[in-house]
């Protein structure tokens, strides 16, 4: 027989991975669970949202997260997931898998006009309406008379979505951020990330 080397991630070069996202994901183990938001790398879960309602207080959508990944619910859609986030309307945490509530993190994007006007303009793009009105269908009709907002300030959730899931930073926290320390899955913080940055940067000067 003749094996051959097969990547199912390139992470070398983003554009060559297929992204995709999806809300509402039915997944079954033990118990039925519905994550809010999945996100999918060549059909590979890559991250998981719980996404909760303004108000409602952000441990909640973390105790939720630790929950479905138990024994008693369904553990295997939690084997492949890099980051777990939990947010709401205004506030993001994230994780990644058997990350303990208190140990979940805030993102800071490090001074960036680029970033900032990167966020504005996505806040300001229309959604194409079939798209929109079949997202808002498939959230069970909660959001049925929605309507886009495109002239709001952006949130710190807006910031911390687009900050850990750009598909080139999404893979490279992946590949080069995520370890696992005593047999526990670590993610790094966003102060360690910049910092190793400058690093490699510094080292590539010299």
């Amino acid at each position: 027989f003749e094996s051959f080397d097969f990547k199912f991630i390139d992470f070398e070069n983003p554009e060559n991975n297929d992204f995709h996202v999806t809300v509402e994901f039915n997944a079954e183990g033990r118990q039925k669970i519905r994550p809010d938001i999945v996100f999918f790398v060549n059909g590979i879960p890559f991250a998981i949202i719980e996404n909760k309602k303004s108000g409602t207080k952000i441990e909640e959508a973390l105790t939720q997260m630790n929950r479905n990944q138990g024994p008693d619910y369904c553990p295997k859609l939690f084997v492949y997931p890099q980051i777990l986030i939990g947010t709401n309307k205004t506030d993001l945490l994230y994780g990644t898998i058997g990350t303990p509530n208190k140990f979940y993190a805030h993102w800071k994007e490090k001074e960036n006009t680029k970033f900032d006007e990167k966020i504005n303009k996505l806040i300001s793009k229309p959604i194409e309406e079939g798209l929109y009105s079949q997202i808002c269908a498939d959230l069970n009709g909660a959001t049925l008379n929605h309507k886009q907002i495109t002239n709001r300030l952006s949130t710190e959730q807006d910031k911390g979505i687009v900050a850990l899931l750009e598909p080139k930073r999404l893979l490279d926290l992946a590949k080069n951020f995520i370890l696992y320390d005593a047999g526990i899955k670590k993610i790094s913080r966003y102060q360690q990330y910049f910092a190793i940055q400058k690093s490699l940067k510094t080292i590539e000067i010299e």
